[in-house]
């Protein structure tokens, strides 16, 4: 994303001259990524009812001069659960741990190793602190619940943590797209919704 003079970048804008009522993006560099198959996934996805980030290719023009092809990203944050009319909760999403270690274990392991373990995440809105230590809360005991691998145990209580409609849907994006990116503990974002719990 940065070795070459062409770079990927993270905007940020003014609370008062936000960019189509986003605080944050990214452009992304298109040759890093398969993004023309993200793009689209990430519009059969919208169509579902699925809650993504906008996102859509671009020229970018840097002060005055013709830098080329973009990948537009909008960042999760507050902002953008509040344009898709969503009560603001808390996201969850990787830690960054273990970014290393992903070369060395195979999908499975990570997954297994850091993916059922809480400390393994960080909340990323963090607009209100009782919203936030809810949220760390309900997402510790549904780790917990799945660490257990007990069945029974947790077919009678997913439901109270996890949509099982869209988390299907998604899943089912992901194996039609292949996409591996989607799948790593840094890319996923877990949405807990403070109104429904």
């Amino acid at each position: 994303h940065w070795i070459n003079k062409k770079k990927s970048w993270k905007i940020k804008f003014k609370q008062e001259n936000l960019y189509k009522r986003k605080k944050s993006i990214d452009l992304i560099i298109p040759k890093e990524r398969f993004m023309e198959v993200e793009l689209t996934a990430y519009t059969i996805a919208k169509k579902y009812g699925l809650l993504v980030p906008d996102s859509s290719f671009i020229l970018l023009e840097q002060n005055g001069k013709n830098m080329g092809l973009y990948f537009l990203k909008e960042k999760i944050d507050k902002y953008f659960l509040e344009r898709n009319n969503y009560p603001i909760g808390e996201i969850f999403t990787g830690n960054d741990l273990g970014l290393q270690n992903d070369q060395i274990l195979d999908s499975t392991s990570s997954v297994n190793f850091y993916g059922l373990n809480a400390g393994s995440y960080k909340t990323q809105i963090e607009d209100s602190k009782e919203i936030s230590a809810v949220a760390i809360s309900q997402w510790s005991k549904f780790l917990d619940i799945l660490k257990t691998s007990n069945e029974d145990l947790i077919n009678k209580n997913i439901k109270n943590y996890l949509d099982i409609e869209k988390f299907s849907m998604w899943n089912a994006i992901y194996l039609i797209f292949g996409n591996n990116h989607a799948q790593s503990i840094n890319n996923i974002k877990w949405y807990y919704n403070p109104i429904t719990g």
